[in-house]
């Protein structure tokens, strides 16, 4: 079953079939009899990225991020939307936790309030919550400023961005309690001041993604926040890592394939074992090494209704492909309401790509583009988000 997809590419580069037909047909092998039943939509047609700038996007990845110097950064968005205001929160004023990394001072969050955000707005305005990824040891507000600028102009809402603690010296639970602790005190402040709020959203992307779930479910449980619940209005994951077992079978079925260019791009080796040993590892990194991998994943939750409705949007060729499906699956049948996008021909995290991978031969990733407009429309923005700065500038 994991062979088929690379054996079908194979077949289309002699016969000279598209690559996004090949990859829908590879997709639909394993995963078309749930995406009808449950009758969730491919995203194909609607993102005119051609099959040439496809393959570029790939090997651009490929090229950097496991070059003999690897650089993760220079795929990634640059640009941050004209008119975005960042204010950094001390957390003297937030009562966030205050840690240290190599010796610097961290913890401060800050609010990503976008051009458009009018200033007479009543404080009572929708605001949204963002985690960042980073397999929970790394990432911070700064690094994620591209993409939260976007989110904040597609959405014209202000984001509270935190920067809560990491491993390997902040173990688990340390992320989600401070996740909790950020989520309660964005119900009550804003971007300028103290006033509450009845239409909270929170999103984050991988291991955020994961923590966003774990942080709602900790919510629900505690008798003592249970009832704030009620004033999230939805969460967005994107290619959320939600199983730390790493079980499902896409984490075998789409390890990286050097010829048909096919799989995981950031994160596979190529090899099953090798890509099983670096997945575990890192979640071993968050966990420790007396932490049960099943029973901290938000997966495998014993409950999972009464969440607020949910949006998840992940790419067809990532290894977490099968953490997004499962979750979905999971949160439907709890009763929880729940979106799935899945983007056949995308990566990991690829609204972090928007401006095309970078280099001489990018151009804009039309599927980040779609993805962003699916947020805006989630969250209630009329058009998806027509009017916002960053959507004007294409």
């Amino acid at each position: 079953m994991g062979s088929r997809p690379s054996s079908l590419l194979a077949a289309g580069i002699v016969c000279g079939v598209s690559m996004r037909k090949l990859i829908q047909r590879a997709l639909d092998s394993r995963y078309v009899s749930y995406f009808r039943k449950n009758r969730v939509p491919a995203v194909t047609d609607s993102a005119p990225s051609t099959d040439e700038q496809i393959r570029y996007f790939i090997k651009r990845q490929r090229d950097t991020i496991w070059a003999d110097e690897p650089d993760w950064d220079a795929t990634l968005d640059k640009k941050i939307v004209e008119g975005t205001e960042f204010v950094e929160l001390d957390v003297k004023i937030t009562g966030f936790p205050s840690w240290e990394r190599e010796g610097k001072a961290r913890g401060n969050a800050e609010w990503v309030i976008p051009g458009e955000f009018a200033l007479s707005q009543p404080r009572h305005e929708k605001r949204m919550l963002f985690l960042h990824g980073g397999a929970f040891a790394w990432g911070d507000p700064k690094e994620y400023r591209p993409c939260t600028s976007r989110l904040a102009s597609v959405t014209g809402m202000p984001i509270l961005v935190i920067d809560y603690r990491l491993a390997p010296e902040h173990l688990y639970p340390a992320q989600i309690e401070d996740s909790v602790q950020a989520c309660l005190w964005a119900l009550e402040n804003g971007p300028f001041g103290s006033g509450p709020t009845t239409e909270l959203y929170v999103a984050g992307d991988s291991s955020g993604g994961g923590t966003l779930y774990s942080m709602l479910i900790n919510l629900k449980e505690n008798p003592s926040t249970n009832k704030h619940l009620s004033r999230i209005a939805g969460s967005i994951a994107i290619s959320p890592w939600v199983d730390l077992t790493c079980s499902h079978p896409s984490y075998k079925s789409h390890i990286w394939n050097k010829e048909t260019m096919m799989g995981d791009v950031q994160f596979s080796y190529g090899n099953i074992e090798e890509d099983l040993e670096s997945n575990l590892g890192m979640a071993k990194r968050y966990l420790g090494e007396n932490v049960d991998l099943k029973a901290a994943s938000p997966l495998h939750a014993e409950d999972l209704s009464g969440l607020p409705p949910s949006l998840i949007l992940v790419g067809g060729q990532e290894q977490l492909l099968d953490d997004s499906i499962e979750m979905h699956k999971r949160l439907r049948a709890d009763g929880s309401e729940g979106e799935l996008r899945v983007f056949p021909m995308m990566w990991h995290v690829w609204l972090m790509n928007s401006e095309g991978c970078g280099g001489e031969g990018a151009k804009t990733c039309q599927e980040a583009i779609l993805g962003f407009k699916m947020i805006s429309a989630f969250c209630g923005v009329r058009e998806h988000g027509r009017d916002s700065i960053f959507l004007r500038s294409l």
